[in-house]
């Protein structure tokens, strides 16, 4: 069971971090294992820590390191979620202004293509 595709070192396969928080699910004998913490602690493998790995490993309290992943992205989701974007608040008549010649044309071509044929 091969269970990262890191490679050795010079090969040209793209190099995936190794997520912490599917470590327990590999279901990988020890020396599967210790061939991946080599691969971590050498630096052919990089390892993105699950928050409870993370707490343990800086021993910091798990309130301190949310508190510090919140502030960093707004929504402490480890990077994951995107934060929404500010709804605009433009207007019909303001978007005809805004509008070029040219963009209202291939507007209409696309509508003009739509399998229904509505204009």
């Amino acid at each position: 069971m091969q269970a990262n595709n890191t490679g050795t070192v010079g090969s040209t396969r793209p190099v995936r971090p190794i997520n912490g928080r599917g470590l327990k699910h590999l279901k990988l004998d020890v020396y599967q294992r210790a061939n991946l913490a080599a691969d971590c602690v050498s630096g052919v493998a990089p390892l993105q820590p699950s928050i409870e790995q993370a707490r343990f490993l800086f021993d910091v309290p798990r309130s301190l390191l949310s508190k510090h992943l919140h502030a960093r992205n707004g929504n402490g989701a480890n990077g994951k979620r995107k934060p929404k974007p500010a709804p605009t608040t433009e207007s019909l008549a303001e978007h005809i202004l805004r509008v070029t010649p040219v963009e209202r044309l291939e507007a209409r071509e696309r509508s003009a293509s739509t399998p229904c044929g509505i204009r």
